[in-house]
């Protein structure tokens, strides 16, 4: 059949169980995880001195619930004793709505900060403290790996392919998609907490330089184009051969 691929690769094991629903044999699936320039997202000297800095990133969309965020922050404000501080980076159409929502909440600039999207980001990663993630709707988003390779403890949803790179009690914290209080409780427990800071973001990081490093492409690059040739009839890899010695 032309029009189907001999092997159809997905970057997480979320997208290969839906592609199997639809009826793609699982001979025809592969895992091509995404990856990151470890070397660039790296983990600063030390982390900058004053309040707790929570960072997100992303498109500012209702898929990424940037709404939640807010009111959870006006809610923690309330509830903590210690200072913090949130910058929430990206651009979208819900930017005026979103800081109408801050604003009527109370929170200053100084508390929510919202800022474009850049192309360097390392530092921006480099400039905070923590990660949080409150989207109802994701695939494996390489904002996370970017986070932890910049050693930063995650607060996620359980959503998509989010599980698979989020471990709880080990490089982060996971909520279920419509658990707000539990949200709450666990960034609480992560402002609360700088030895579980240090210990998620620690294991982030090792958890992203041994699984999805850029070293890991050319690996899973190699193995996705064999297993694709082995599936190919011999006339045509012999025809492949000949053309290339020609």
């Amino acid at each position: 059949n032309l029009h189907t691929p001999r092997l159809l690769a997905a970057n997480s094991q979320a997208a290969l169980r839906y592609a199997a629903k639809q009826r793609v044999p699982a001979e025809r699936l592969f895992l091509l995880a995404n990856v990151v320039d470890t070397d660039g997202f790296r983990p600063p000297t030390s982390r900058p001195s004053g309040p707790l800095r929570l960072l997100s990133v992303g498109r500012l969309i209702q898929s990424k619930r940037f709404d939640r965020l807010i009111s959870l922050v006006a809610r923690l404000r309330l509830k903590l004793n210690c200072e913090f501080i949130v910058t929430l980076v990206g651009d979208g159409p819900l930017r005026d709505n979103l800081r109408a929502q801050a604003t009527a909440l109370g929170l200053t600039p100084s508390v929510i900060e919202f800022c474009s999207s850049t192309a360097d980001m390392a530092p921006v990663y480099q400039h905070a403290d923590a990660f949080v993630m409150t989207s109802e709707l994701e695939g494996t988003p390489n904002v996370l790996l970017e986070a932890m390779a910049s050693g930063l403890p995650i607060v996620a949803m359980n959503v998509g392919g989010v599980p698979e790179i989020v471990h709880p009690g080990e490089n982060g914290m996971l909520v279920a998609s419509d658990d707000e209080g539990g949200l709450d409780a666990a960034l609480e427990q992560l402002i609360r907490d700088p030895q579980l800071r240090s210990s998620l973001g620690q294991n982030g990081r090792a958890y992203a330089q041994a699984n999805h490093s850029l070293e890991r492409l050319a690996t899973m690059l190699s193995a996705m184009y064999e297993r694709t040739l082995a599936k190919r009839p011999a006339r045509i890899v012999a025809a492949t051969l000949e053309s290339s010695a020609g």
